[in-house]
């Protein structure tokens, strides 16, 4: 822009556009700066992706001596029989019912996930279960 600078030294007439040119320059740093900014948040944000998205699918994997099914784990006996308890499918504990004196959901006690079935179903859900095997 000096070229534009020399111009505008020597033109007097051309303070307005000079007055501008200037806003302009000053506007133009501003926005480099913010995308600065934002190129380094986005990069941050790339890596926190990344890092959540592989905590989900270690979460999603089901483990060893482990059934999914219904929205929860299901603990196979070393018979092949499926245990009639629910197992949180994220922390891999045993759901308990929830609320304890009159229980209508099965609830993990560590993360707060419930089980997409109500706890009144829980014998139906685990025979679903069972028979797929």
């Amino acid at each position: 822009m000096s070229r534009t600078h020399d111009i505008l030294k020597t033109h007097p007439e051309a303070n307005p556009a000079k007055e501008a040119l200037l806003a302009w320059e000053e506007e133009y740093d501003q926005l480099r700066e913010t995308v600065s900014e934002l190129h380094g948040k986005n990069e941050a944000l790339q890596d926190q992706l990344a890092g959540l998205e592989q905590k989900l699918s270690a979460a999603k994997e089901t483990p060893e001596g482990y059934v999914a099914g219904q929205g929860a784990l299901w603990l196979v006996g070393a018979d092949g029989r499926v245990e009639k308890l629910a197992y949180c499918p994220t922390c891999k504990l045993v759901m308990t019912p929830f609320p304890s004196d009159y229980p209508v959901a099965l609830v993990c006690t560590a993360c707060k996930h419930k089980a997409p079935f109500a706890y009144q179903d829980l014998e139906e859900t685990w025979a679903g279960v069972n028979s797929t095997l």
